[in-house]
């Protein structure tokens, strides 16, 4: 049912609001030029024209038969379309008779038809390459798969849409010296458009790959389509914010902020050498400074320049930062391409690999972030210890205390056991090392516990579902990790005895 919803109504209504944000970039620049011209009902027959292209086409394709003459049909929709366009135009005139200038082939008129049909053959064509999804491709040259092709569709309404905003809003004043000021702020249809359009490029990537899996057998979790469109809003999300925090306005140059930086760093370094040497400087000017003479008072000592309060365009605290992360930004994004071109290019490296010097300095790195990583993650495992004992207090748990399972529903009991279990592996002698997962843990403690191999592979296999599913967990799984803790640890406790009794056993 949500599948046939996604394929009936949302993406229909997404393609007819992503052709309408284009004829929105288009009327805006006509009212820039004309203003006593309003061509809001354009706009709303562009997007309907499209809706009812892809509702047209599919009502062809699935109730129609294939005798019937489809081309007639479309002429039909086309003539449909002009006649409303022509019947809106009246009435956003304010004609009393609306009917009365029907037909107009004057070339405003046309240019609005032109306008419409763009947009019903878009949707035609949208519609088209949805319903390919998935498809086999075929062999040849010229085939072009039709994800691709709404790829490049969706760009290249991006362009138009671009370029009509742009002489809109920001250089077709200038250039005209238009008396109409340009609209300021958010260019909402711009922001709709690309948020809209690559959440339904994600959705057709989805459905492309579904379809893969399908052919291929793949076993398809039923959650995986909430799941991604989760992630594709929450993506969304992120450039929204990031988009907020960047600057509309004009940015410090890079080597304008670098020195501000570096000018803050410079400051805030001698602030600390001042105070430190503050208790010295004042016992050398109280044993030898003879004391200021006349009535002058010191001059007051300037502050840095990072640090004065704006005046007439100077520098200004939000600016900095919006610069400051800007920079950063572009600097990440250069760094990622640059790397990612490098992994592809090793030739381009091996000359450079070879100096002694970024030798040095690659060994004097690794030694640095070894230290600083091995710091944080002491660091972070005392806090841990701290927090959880301090939970444990405050739970009512004394320190050293154990768990109880009983209290545990069963899925806590199977991590529990699980738990008992390395502990009493390590006190065996075979502990888990941090880089082992749950199975390489069992590979590693299989030869030790042959009699109670079964029992190792079902705890495994029952922790790795508590801790990394969400399937429910009965009672009697619980017990049968009970019970196999008990079968691992009596296996070890036997292997221990008869290893002690070697040891002890005199040689011959």
């Amino acid at each position: 049912m949500r599948d046939r919803l996604l394929v009936t109504v949302y993406r229909p209504l997404a393609v007819a609001v992503l052709f309408g944000c284009i004829v929105v970039s288009i009327v805006q620049l006509i009212e820039l030029l004309q203003p006593q011209w309003r061509g809001g009902y354009l706009v709303v027959i562009s997007a309907l024209a499209a809706l009812e292209a892809q509702v047209s086409y599919r009502l062809i394709r699935e109730r129609l038969p294939r005798s019937y003459p489809t081309l007639r049909y479309r002429l039909m929709e086309l003539v449909g379309l002009f006649l409303v366009l022509q019947l809106a135009e009246g009435l956003n005139e304010g004609s009393a008779n609306p009917l009365a200038g029907i037909p107009d082939f004057s070339p405003p008129a046309l240019v609005a038809y032109g306008v419409v049909v763009a947009c019903w053959l878009g949707g035609t064509l949208t519609a088209r390459d949805l319903e390919a999804l998935g498809e086999t491709p075929e062999r040849s040259a010229t085939y072009v798969p039709p994800e691709e092709r709404l790829a490049s569709r969706f760009l290249f309404g991006a362009v138009i849409l671009l370029i009509f905003a742009g002489m809109t809003h920001l250089g077709l004043r200038s250039l005209f010296q238009l008396s109409r000021p340009p609209v300021g702020g958010v260019i909402l249809n711009v922001l709709v458009y690309f948020l809209l359009g690559f959440l339904m490029l994600g959705q057709i990537r989805y459905s492309t790959l579904r379809a893969h899996w399908e052919q291929v057998g793949a076993r398809v979790q039923p959650a995986l389509g909430s799941r991604w469109l989760r992630y594709s809003l929450l993506f969304l999300v992120s450039v929204l914010l990031l988009v907020a925090l960047l600057p509309t306005t004009y940015t410090m140059g890079l080597l304008e902020t670098l020195a501000l930086v570096l000018n803050a760093i410079i400051w805030t370094i001698g602030a600390i050498w001042f105070l430190i040497s503050l208790p010295f400087l004042w016992v050398i000017a109280h044993l030898f400074g003879g004391g200021r003479t006349g009535d002058n008072p010191p001059p007051p000592r300037e502050l840095p320049e990072f640090m004065r309060r704006p005046q007439d365009g100077g520098f200004s605290w939000p600016g900095f930062l919006n610069s400051l992360i800007f920079w950063a930004i572009v600097a990440a994004i250069l760094v990622y391409v640059l790397r990612a071109y490098l992994r592809t290019r090793p030739d381009l490296l091996a000359p450079l690999a070879r100096l002694r010097l970024l030798e040095v300095l690659r060994a004097w790195w690794r030694s640095l972030w070894a230290r600083i990583t091995g710091a944080a993650s002491s660091a972070s495992r005392r806090l841990a210890e701290r927090f959880r004992a301090a939970g444990r207090t405050l739970g009512g748990v004394a320190r050293g205390e154990r768990i109880d399972p009983s209290r545990l529903d069963p899925r806590g009991r199977v991590r529990y056991y699980y738990l008992r279990m390395l502990e009493v592996a390590e006190g065996a002698g075979h502990p888990r090392r941090r880089s082992q997962t749950p199975y390489d843990f069992e590979r590693t403690l299989r030869p030790e516990v042959p009699e109670a191999e079964p029992a190792l592979d079902d705890l495994t296999s029952e922790f790795v579902r508590a801790r990394y599913s969400r399937q429910p967990l009965s009672e009697e799984e619980a017990e049968r990790a009970r019970a196999d803790v008990e079968r691992i640890q009596e296996e070890l406790r036997r292997k221990q005895e008869a290893r002690d009794t070697d040891q002890s056993s005199p040689r011959r």
